[in-house]
């Protein structure tokens, strides 16, 4: 497709971001390499022969266009051994730049920006070794970011809790790691070689992940301890032990579509001997830390007189993969289908009045599934009843303050919790808590007074209205 069949060519770059037929990077090794959303394929660095044809640690961007069959030099330098310009840490400038390196780690994430960890390069002051640092490159900026680590070679790692993020976490320096990015859009980074990342020379086993959104590293699994054995545990068989051993350079990684983790091979080294040993084993890594999540049925209510409600819902996966999908049950047999994420969702409870439960269940990309979540409610439809009778049923009185005999009972509903008064069925009292014997005023002139009450329950359900009368003579 493209290339000299001659080994040991310099690169020919042309004019920096112009595509040309005759450009093309020198031959090397050592570099990393992305694939953006339109297909076209980016080259990074290396070990290999920059413009002049001489041989040294490469910074050089590329990116080949499939459907020109042309190379274009994006970024870098076209000389070797080019030094870092770091700039501020989580500021983008034109002027930054990784330094010339061979062996980082890349990713690439959802926006189509290129990620790169550590590897062998130089850092500002021109002094070579093997790094830690974390850049972030904008293809529609054009501008590098360094985004975390040092600018200083051979940084041991800040392990802190594992499983947990914190800001003053940080891999050691490395290179030859193997990377995935999972599902949810953060980058992974296990084992890879250091003269000096462990405090000495040998080989990790420590897998890492890096949250974009907060910026933070979480130490997941492995050992903080170089050169370590596997732990292979049962074929087949997930176990909270297992771990592959320490490796790097040429460990092969994948992601499958439910977000899972698989390596393949690399190499061990083992000091004192210095022997290399290669290896064919085959892991998974699967995130089995299930979501969490809570459910609210009308805002906590205890009570409503609709079938109908609302539920107010929260979820959560930690540093997990991201919670995808939730569904949801009446009785906790039969479930609704799996369905996206939404704070509030409309809901119908079971027919009949009494307590109803709502159960919740979430998934997260990673396909574990949290544990029931509940709250319950009690549906009351039926209304209460009652009686009312002023001054225990005389059909006259001298005097207007009479005294009303009340009764009220809500059966087996939620329970009265109101009364109003009317003396003439249009103006009402205020709504007061039920009370009996209670005094009441009928108006001045004599003449027949007809008294209505009317009772109201905690599921906001209403009586009919009950009435009395009672005539008013004059003393």
């Amino acid at each position: 497709m493209k290339g000299s069949s001659t080994k040991f060519q310099p690169g020919t770059y042309g004019t920096l971001g112009i595509p040309a037929s005759d450009n093309t990077p020198g031959a090397r090794y050592g570099s990393v390499s992305w694939t953006d959303a339109s297909g076209a394929l980016w080259l990074f660095g290396g070990f290999g022969y920059d413009s002049t044809g001489n041989s040294g640690f490469l910074n050089d961007l590329w990116k080949y266009d499939r459907a020109t069959g042309n190379w274009t030099w994006v970024k870098g330098s076209s000389i070797r051994n080019p030094s870092a310009v770091y700039g501020m840490e989580g500021t983008p400038d034109a002027a930054n730049a990784p330094g010339g390196r061979a062996a980082a780690v890349s990713w690439m994430d959802a926006s189509g920006a290129l990620w790169l960890f550590g590897g062998a390069s130089y850092d500002g002051a021109e002094n070579m070794g093997i790094f830690n640092d974390l850049w972030k490159y904008t293809p529609a900026t054009g501008n590098w970011t360094w985004m975390k680590g040092s600018s200083t070679a051979g940084q041991s790692g800040t392990y802190d809790t594992m499983g947990t993020p914190a800001s003053n976490n940080t891999p050691g320096a490395r290179l030859a790691g193997a990377a995935w990015t999972d599902l949810s859009g953060s980058l992974w980074l296990f084992g890879g070689y250091s003269n000096n990342g462990w405090e000495m020379e040998g080989v990790g086993n420590d897998l890492w992940k890096y949250d974009r959104a907060t910026g933070n590293w979480s130490w997941m699994k492995g050992s903080q301890t170089i050169n370590q054995s596997g732990t292979y545990g049962t074929m087949g068989t997930p176990a909270a032990d297992n771990t592959p051993g320490a490796r790097y350079g040429g460990a092969t990684a994948w992601t499958d579509p439910a977000g899972g983790f698989w390596l393949f091979g690399g190499e061990q080294w083992k000091p004192p001997s210095g022997d290399r040993l290669f290896c064919n084993d085959l892991w998974c890594w699967r995130e089995v830390v299930p979501p969490t999540g809570s459910i609210l049925i009308n805002n906590n209510r205890s009570v409503t007189n609709n079938p109908n409600v609302t539920l107010s819902l929260t979820w959560s996966d930690g540093t997990g993969s991201g919670v995808t999908r939730m569904k949801f049950s009446n009785d906790g047999a039969a479930w609704t289908a799996w369905e996206p994420l939404a704070a509030t969702k409309a809901w119908t409870l079971l027919a009949g009045d009494g307590y109803k439960t709502v159960r919740a269940m979430f998934r997260d990309r990673a396909g574990n599934n949290s544990i029931v979540y509940s709250d319950y409610i009690r549906l009351d439809t039926t209304p209460p009843t009652g009686s009312i009778i002023i001054n225990g049923g005389a059909s006259s009185t001298a005097s207007a303050s009479v005294s009303l005999g009340l009764a009220w009972s809500d059966g087996m509903g939620s329970g009265v919790t109101r009364m109003r008064f009317s003396i003439d069925g249009s103006h009402w009292s205020a709504w007061q808590p039920p009370a009996t014997p209670k005094s009441y005023t009928l108006p001045a002139p004599s003449g027949y007074y007809t008294v209505r009450v009317q009772y109201l329950d905690g599921g906001g359900n209403y009586s009919p209205v009950y009435n009395d009368y009672i005539k008013l003579v004059a003393p």
